[in-house]
């Protein structure tokens, strides 16, 4: 990486909103974005942010400070995303109340690549990927909270949720934070 720059806000705003755009528009390859190829192309990608570029800051984002490992309390494979993700369940949690009718299920994020907490469940339609149990507004499907499951160090004590890691049926839901309702809780093996 000779030829690094410093990434600006922008640059990071830009690989997000294509992140977004790359699940609109769905093709085989990262090089099939920026392919020059007349059936291939897709402008927008190579007229905003070069492939090289791109890949370089993929392959070296994180949301952390790497001098605040020694104090870091989350899981330790989540360290470098973890204050985005933190972020996410306080945003979603904020925003919105959930109706009475709660589902808690875990589902499993395609992932194709290397990942030491990649996980294979053959009676999912994707087989690999990231696991992560969920708990939703049943109506809407609004994801209220979730937590990533990173192997076998995998907290399940939070504000909302505590139980056994072996699958969603043995996770309780502490629904003191869940203000007004009375919430009807469903686990999603029988939805």
């Amino acid at each position: 990486m000779r030829d690094w720059k410093p990434v600006t806000k922008d640059e990071i705003y830009v690989v997000l909103a294509l992140f977004m755009l790359m699940g609109i528009i769905q093709k085989p390859t990262l090089h099939s974005y920026f392919s020059k190829n007349y059936i291939l192309t897709t402008t927008v990608f190579g007229s905003i942010i070069s492939m090289d570029r791109f890949e370089s800051i993929c392959n070296f984002i994180h949301f952390d400070n790497n001098d605040h490992v020694g104090t870091y309390q989350g899981p330790s494979k989540l360290f470098k995303i973890y204050p985005v993700l933190s972020h996410l369940n306080t945003k979603f949690q904020s925003l919105y109340l959930p109706g009475q009718n709660i589902a808690i299920d875990e589902s499993l994020t395609l992932w194709r690549g290397r990942l030491s907490f990649r996980q294979y469940i053959p009676l999912k339609y994707s087989k690999f990927g990231i696991k992560t149990y969920e708990l939703c507004e049943s109506s809407l499907g609004y994801l209220w909270s979730f937590i990533i499951y990173s192997g076998k160090d995998t907290v399940f004590q939070t504000a909302l949720i505590s139980g056994d890691k072996r699958n969603s049926s043995n996770c309780v839901v502490t629904c003191g934070a869940i203000a007004g309702k009375g919430p009807h809780i469903v686990d999603g093996q029988f939805l």
